[in-house]
């Protein structure tokens, strides 16, 4: 809930950083790649696998089940937008 104070709801974070990945992306690859939210959420979690490989602790495991909700919580919230438009 705080993070949601903070950041907005991961559908409008995650969707915000998408955007800016897939510019970054289509610009340096040359290419017409679209990221979704649901791809940084995973990109996180990469992250944390990586870190874990080096140093495993229980923050990482933490994060990654944060970022896994964020997945559910992205679907919930598109379908409550899409019954209520």
């Amino acid at each position: 809930q705080d993070r949601n104070k903070s950041y907005g709801h991961p559908l409008d974070n995650h969707t915000q950083t998408a955007y800016l990945i897939t510019i970054y992306l289509q610009k340096k690859l040359k290419t017409d790649v679209k990221i979704s939210p649901e791809d940084v959420c995973v990109f996180h979690m990469l992250t944390k696998i990586s870190r874990m490989s080096h140093s495993p602790k229980r923050d990482n495991i933490v994060d990654i089940a944060g970022y896994a909700r964020n997945i559910e919580m992205i679907d919930e919230e598109r379908n409550h937008r899409a019954q209520v438009t």
